[in-house]
Order: C-alpha cells, then sequence, then structure tokens
C-alpha cells in the first residue's frame, strides 16, 4: 500500500474493502465460460422461466421448465445471465492479501509506489481476530481456476463463491481475501495491534520513509516492528 493508505488505516483504525465490480479484473465475480454453457444445460428455474417467455416473440408459446433453451433465445438468456451476476458483484466487497512465506518482488513492483510502499504482516488468525465487529463477513484464500475450460466452483455460482475464484493468470497473487456484503460504508473497525504483527518498508523506497513510519507508529501506540526490506540489500562477498 502507499504511505497516505497506511495513514489513513492507521487514523481510522480500520480496513477498507474494495466493491468486487471495482477492482483491476474485470472477470472478478463472473461466471467462468464453462458456468455459462452449464447454466444453459440445465433446466432452468422459475425466474428464467418467466424472463423467456417475456423475451420470447412467441408470447403464446407454453415454456415450461423441461424446455431445452432453443438456440434463437441463447444470447438472450447469456445476457440475462450475466447482468443478474453483475447486479450481485455491485453488492460484494474485498480487503485483499498475500499469502507468503517472504517479500515478493513482483507484488512490490505491482501494488506500491517505489518512494512510499508499505506492508503489513499478519496471520489468519489475527485478522479475524482483530475485527471488532464480528458478524457480516467471512475470509477465505482465493482459488485458480482456467476461465474458458473449467468452473469457477463446480458445486456453486453463488457470488460469495464466485468473490474467492479468479483466472488463473493471477495466480502469482496466492491471494487471501477478506469478504464482506451490503456495507453502508466499505470499512471493518479493526484493533490495530491484534492486525499488525510487523510493518516492512517498500526496498525501493528512499532512507527517510523509514523515520517517517517510525514517528506515525509513534504518535499512534502502534508497539510493532518496522523492517526495511532487504530485497535490494548489497550481496555479500
Amino acid at each position: 500500500m502507499s504511505l497516505w493508505k497506511f495513514v489513513s488505516m492507521i487514523q481510522s483504525e480500520s480496513l477498507y474493502l474494495s466493491r468486487l465490480d471495482q477492482l483491476d479484473d474485470k472477470y472478478e465475480g463472473r461466471l467462468s465460460l464453462k458456468d455459462q454453457v452449464d447454466c444453459c444445460n440445465r433446466i432452468p428455474s422459475k425466474e428464467y422461466i418467466i424472463a423467456r417467455r417475456l423475451f420470447n416473440k412467441d408470447t403464446n408459446r407454453n415454456i415450461d421448465a423441461n424446455d431445452p433453451i432453443g438456440r434463437d433465445e441463447l444470447p438472450l438468456f447469456l445476457k440475462l445471465l450475466d447482468l443478474t451476476n453483475r447486479q450481485k458483484r455491485d453488492c460484494v466487497y474485498a480487503n485483499c492479501w498475500h499469502i507468503n512465506s517472504s517479500e515478493n518482488y513482483a507484488l512490490w513492483k505491482i501494488y506500491t509506489n517505489n518512494d512510499d510502499g508499505i506492508a503489513i504482516k499478519t496471520t489468519v488468525g489475527n485478522l479475524r481476530d482483530c475485527i471488532l465487529h464480528k458478524d457480516g463477513f467471512c475470509i477465505g484464500k482465493v482459488k485458480y481456476y482456467n476461465y474458458r475450460t473449467e468452473n469457477a466452483n463446480p458445486n456453486s455460482i453463488s457470488i460469495f463463491d464466485l468473490s474467492l475464484r479468479k483466472r488463473k493468470e493471477f495466480e502469482y497473487e496466492n491471494e487471501l481475501r477478506l469478504i464482506s456484503w451490503f456495507m453502508d460504508k466499505p470499512i471493518i473497525k479493526v484493533d490495530l495491534n491484534k492486525l499488525i504483527d510487523e510493518i516492512y518498508i517498500s526496498p525501493f523506497s528512499p532512507e527517510p520513509l523509514k523515520g517517517v513510519v517510525e514517528s506515525i507508529r509513534s504518535n499512534y501506540v502502534l508497539i510493532k516492528k518496522i523492517n526495511k526490506s532487504d530485497l535490494n540489500s548489497p550481496l555479500i562477498s
């Protein structure tokens, strides 16, 4: 995160959650191509039967749950399916973490500015326990799949399951998410001293940044270790 995001987190004592449809990957929370095909092959539910009656040009035709979807209806059915899915994504929010036992050079480059990048280290248990109001959220590890040939989730296409699925192209993120829904404000209040184990300064940041972060830590009574990343440390010869 950038320095201003770190300061905002400290001042507000909260984690910010991004709405699923506003994340960088436009496929967030979307059905895979295989999911869409499988949905077309299943017996439609009542809501889709009603929609098919509305969309069908032949209003006198009696459509029941056993009717196969006609070739002419398929584009409209897929459009309705995608619209329903997108509307559900508008209600889901995510706070994203990288799972690793060490730093990741690529993620420093992608998700922070070179001059003021900061990362915080925690555990899944601490993330769960630091939340002050325990209702209305879940924590899960993201699973990665082939968007064209695999189901996002073979057992469910609920938006909550889909929010923990991403395309294989993003597997390097090795992500864990805090998920919530129907939020008036996209923040969750937390106990920062429970959340934060250690604070890391970007390997690409200037040396004075560590002093700035130490000052912020002192002002907000955070008794946490601050580490300057050693990814760019001189080689030992």
